[in-house]
C-alpha cells in the first residue's frame, strides 16, 4: 500500500511541530484530541527526545493510542475532556490543540492554558484554524457544552465553499459522526474566531498561520525566551500567498472528488431501487410478465 492521503490529518504538520517541540521550553508535550493515535506517535516521541512526558487528553482512546502508552510509559492518557482536563497536567513547553472545533471549546482551551502560571514561555499549536472550522462550530457532542453555546446544527448535511450547507449527504460532512452549525461566521462561531477573541485579551501574543491542510496557528508571547526560534520556524509557512492558492486548490479538487463519490452512491443506489422494483413475488406474473395462467385444458 501507498502513502496515506493526509486530507485531514494533523500528521501533515509532523516534522514542523516535532522542530516546534525541539526548541520548546519545557520538555513535557500535552495533546489534545488524538483521533487515531497517528499524532500521537510522533509526540511522543519529540517528548521522549528531550526526556518529557507526553499527555494526551482524548475521551475516547484509540487502540493504537492506548497500545502505545502501554508500550512507552513517558505517555500518559487521561480519558476526560478539555478544556477541565489540562488541570490534571503541568505546564508543558508545547500545546497540541486538535479537538473539538468550536468557538466555546477553543477558546476555553486557550484561556485555561494562557492564564496558567508557568506557561509563559509555552508554544501552542491549533489546527483547523482555516475552511471549514476557522469561521464555523462543530461538535463532536452538542449535549457536552453549554446551550449557549451550541449554534443549530446538523449531523447529515456537508459544508461548501460559499459558505452555506450543502444538501442532505452532500459536500464536506461527517456522515453522522459530528455536527455542524448551520451558518458560518458571526460572533462565537468557529476556532479563529476564539484565537481573535483570546488575543484581544491578551496582547502580548502573537499569532503565526499557514492554510495547508484546513489552516495550522502558532501562538506565542513575543516576550518567550524561544520567541524568536519560533518565529523563525514558522516564517517560511506566514503570509505566503502560494501556499494559499494550493490549498484552496486543494479544497476544490476535495470537493469534487467527493461530489464525484457521491454521484456514483446515488447511481448505484438508483440502480439497486430499480432493479428492487422490478422483482415480483413468485407466482403472480409468468416468466413473460403477464398474469398467472391455468395450464390446465
Amino acid at each position: 500500500m501507498g502513502e496515506p492521503l493526509l486530507l485531514h490529518s494533523l500528521t501533515f504538520y509532523a516534522d514542523l511541530i516535532g522542530r516546534l517541540a525541539s526548541v520548546s521550553s519545557l520538555p513535557d508535550v500535552v495533546e489534545i484530541g488524538s483521533q487515531a493515535g497517528e499524532m500521537s506517535e510522533h509526540l511522543a516521541e519529540a517528548a521522549a527526545e528531550r526526556e518529557g512526558y507526553l499527555h494526551v487528553i482524548e475521551p475516547f482512546p484509540s487502540q493504537r493510542l492506548l497500545d502505545l502508552s502501554r508500550r512507552a510509559p513517558s505517555v500518559r492518557v487521561i480519558e476526560g475532556r478539555s478544556p477541565a482536563a489540562l488541570a490534571d497536567f503541568p505546564p508543558a513547553g508545547l500545546y497540541v490543540l486538535d479537538g473539538d472545533h468550536n468557538y466555546a471549546t477553543a477558546r476555553g482551551e486557550l484561556s485555561a492554558i494562557l492564564d496558567r502560571e508557568g506557561t509563559h514561555d509555552s508554544i501552542v499549536v491549533m489546527h483547523d484554524v482555516g475552511w471549514p472550522w476557522g469561521r464555523r462550530d462543530m461538535y463532536y457532542e452538542p449535549s457536552a457544552l453549554a446551550p449557549d453555546d451550541v449554534h443549530p446544527h446538523s449531523f447529515t448535511r456537508g459544508v461548501v465553499l460559499d459558505g452555506s450547507l450543502a444538501a442532505e449527504g452532500r459536500g464536506f460532512r461527517s456522515e453522522g459522526h459530528y455536527a455542524i452549525a448551520l451558518h458560518e461566521g458571526g460572533p462565537r462561531n468557529g476556532v479563529l474566531t476564539a484565537i481573535e477573541d483570546v488575543l484581544a485579551e491578551h496582547g502580548d501574543i502573537t499569532l503565526m498561520t499557514t492554510p495547508l491542510v484546513f489552516g495550522l496557528a502558532v501562538l506565542m508571547r513575543r516576550s518567550a525566551a524561544q520567541f524568536e526560534a519560533v518565529q523563525s520556524i514558522m516564517a517560511p509557512y506566514v503570509d505566503n500567498p502560494t501556499l494559499a492558492i494550493m490549498e484552496r486548490n486543494r479544497i476544490v479538487l476535495f470537493l469534487e472528488t467527493l461530489e464525484l463519490r457521491d454521484r456514483q452512491l446515488r447511481s448505484r443506489a438508483g440502480r439497486w431501487k430499480a432493479r428492487a422494483a422490478s422483482v415480483r413475488p413468485v407466482g403472480s406474473t409468468n416468466h413473460w410478465g403477464g398474469g398467472a395462467r391455468n395450464t390446465r385444458g
